[in-house]
């Protein structure tokens, strides 16, 4: 099953469309769609909208009608997604809000393959993911990473680069500490102190960011040279001080 993650620029009553959805991919494909910026209540996705889209609006401002409407929104994102699951394999749609996911739903009822989509796509919730600091940090630092693309923060797509960046980032790290923790390094650690407490301690620990290790994760630092006598160190200082 493949991968993509999605987010959306919204605004207005729960069961009105986004004003504008994207979609990016594990391998980099990525869709984007915005309402026509000369349709209805332009005033109110004016004041909504993020400041590319705003720029967009102005600039298209008499173009009513272009093509950018609900339908059309609807259709284009439909084909991506008949597209990027092709042959039935399936598509994982992960998302930081359940409204993004709401939204996605609701933008593609109006097309002829809503219910085939629908059968192909499996919801996964970020949600509780992205609310972490460590999680927080890592959006900001990939909205940073955009902006030379001229996609600001609120931006659509530029959230779900963001959202792609802390899952992939955050699984990782996960890995990394899954691996550690069978690794002979970590019981040379757990070595250390004769308490059953201990373990559970020093799993975290390994994985939070220690001050004395400059604000890195022991987990990183002992794949470095000399990495593991710095943690050792380290945590001999830390459990003279006391540990619980």
């Amino acid at each position: 099953m493949r991968t993509c993650y999605l987010a959306t620029a919204f605004w207005g009553p729960d069961d009105g469309p986004p004003l504008s959805l994207a979609l990016v991919s594990d391998e980099g494909d990525e869709h984007f769609v915005e309402l026509d910026a000369g349709a209805r209540n332009i005033a109110d996705w004016f004041d909504a909208a993020s400041p590319l889209v705003r720029e967009r609006i102005v600039a298209q401002r008499a173009t009513v009608g272009s093509g950018r409407t609900a339908q059309r929104m609807a259709e284009a994102t439909a084909d991506w997604l008949r597209r990027f699951g092709r042959e039935g394999e399936g598509v994982k749609v992960c998302f930081g809000s359940p409204r993004d996911w709401e939204a996605l739903l609701r933008c593609l009822r109006p097309t002829a393959f809503c219910n085939a989509l629908m059968a192909q796509m499996m919801p996964a919730d970020l949600t509780a993911l992205v609310v972490s600091p460590e999680a927080c940090a890592l959006r900001a630092e990939s909205l940073e990473a955009s902006r030379p693309r001229g996609l600001p923060g609120l931006h659509a797509l530029a959230e779900a680069l963001a959202l792609r960046h802390v899952h992939r980032t955050l699984e990782e790290r996960g890995r990394r500490l899954a691996e550690f923790y069978r690794s002979e390094a970590f019981q040379q650690l757990v070595s250390l102190l004769d308490d059953p407490r201990f373990e559970p301690w020093l799993r975290g620990w390994c994985g939070g960011r220690i001050p004395a290790l400059g604000g890195a994760r022991p987990v990183d630092v002992v794949s470095t040279a000399g990495g593991i006598d710095a943690v050792r160190n380290c945590l001999a200082s830390a459990l003279n001080g006391g540990y619980g």
